[in-house]
């Protein structure tokens, strides 16, 4: 354990040298820095005789937690309040102990709500190896920190460097949907502009459609962004195609208008079986002049504009069945969901 020379903050007979800083100055004793830093002990031996020393690169504020981490040996405590002057001082001062330390108050669960502050504050590379465990804890807890809105005071480059497809992908993405827009609201004027690159980066097909439909009532604030709103759109849009393609169609192995076991799509490609037959065109019928399943010269459409001749003759009901117990193209008795409109000619 280091000792404590806490008593010598206030009077320190050791005292011989003065540290100027862009933000103000110090008297500190060249043994007890150079006992404790290269750094240090390299600056006072190139100047031996020297007892005033300027260094533009460190503050003040910084270097006084490093100085009282020496003055408080062992009894030396990190905390939210010094755990980011701590690393800015190690940009310098590079102390096995300290990295150490703050490695080891990093990875404490406890301190889950300081993760934030210490991730935006190590995106250097000097700084790398606090930055990399504040991450992998984020990763761990992030839930928890939106709960108490840890990110919202994120800057844009902390944000985008953050929440990446690579950091997403395993994540709950729905919670995610909810950090990037508390985190835009939170500062609308500044990180709408982030809005949709954010959005980008999440899997929105593993985002539920109730949560959607709820975050669009919720979240008013994406009809002011159109750039947000016409994604948000797009989203429902594509969900919506996708069910419309899937219940068009009967799947395989399911009854359906034609017969049981046929595949999803109506009709096989050339030279497979189909509902008609073999070796069938994909289409139903051919265009005009073009021979079709049921004969030559049908018209485009499966059934016959009234008036016009069709695959089935002429005046023929648009419909594909008739009422029921009356014939059909297939035989009689169709399903109900097949019969024609009533009061209209049928197929006969």
């Amino acid at each position: 354990m280091l000792p404590d020379y806490s008593m010598l903050v206030e009077d320190n007979p050791f005292v011989d040298a003065r540290l100027s800083f862009p933000d103000g100055s110090i008297d500190v004793s060249k043994v007890l820095l150079c006992g404790h830093s290269k750094f240090f002990a390299d600056m006072f031996l190139q100047n031996k005789s020297e007892q005033k020393f300027e260094l533009d690169n460190i503050s003040l504020k910084d270097f006084k937690a490093f100085y009282n981490y020496i003055l408080q040996g062992g009894a030396f405590k990190i905390s939210g309040e010094n755990v980011v002057l701590l690393m800015n001082s190690q940009k310098h001062t590079n102390v096995p102990d300290i990295e150490n330390k703050i490695n080891t108050w990093i990875m404490d669960q406890k301190n889950i709500a300081h993760l934030g502050i210490v991730y935006e504050n190590s995106i250097d590379i000097s700084l790398q190896i606090y930055n990399d465990r504040a991450k992998s804890m984020i990763n761990l807890h992030y839930e928890a920190m939106h709960e108490f809105k840890a990110f919202d005071s994120f800057k844009k480059e902390s944000m985008l460097n953050l929440f990446n497809k690579d950091f997403n992908k395993n994540k709950n993405q729905e919670i995610l949907v909810n950090i990037v827009t508390s985190w835009v609201e939170f500062n609308y004027s500044q990180h709408k502009m982030e809005w949709l690159n954010l959005f980008l980066e999440i899997k929105f097909n593993c985002v539920s459609d109730c949560f959607i439909k709820n975050f669009m009532k919720i979240n008013t604030k994406i009809y002011e962004n159109s750039d947000v709103s016409q994604f948000m759109f797009s989203v429902l849009s594509e969900r919506i195609g996708n069910l419309t393609q899937t219940s068009l169609f009967t799947p395989k192995n399911e009854v359906s208008v034609f017969g049981s076991n046929i595949k999803h799509i109506g009709f096989e490609n050339n030279t497979k079986p189909s509902p008609f037959g073999n070796t069938i065109n994909p289409t139903i019928f051919e265009n005009n002049t073009k021979s079709s399943p049921f004969g030559s010269n049908s018209n485009p459409s499966f059934f016959g504009i009234e008036t016009k001749p069709t695959a089935f003759g002429s005046n023929s009901n648009p419909n594909f069945f008739v009422i029921k117990n009356k014939p059909t193209a297939f035989g009689t008795v169709p399903r109900p969901f097949c019969f024609e409109n009533i009061g209209h000619p049928s197929i006969e």
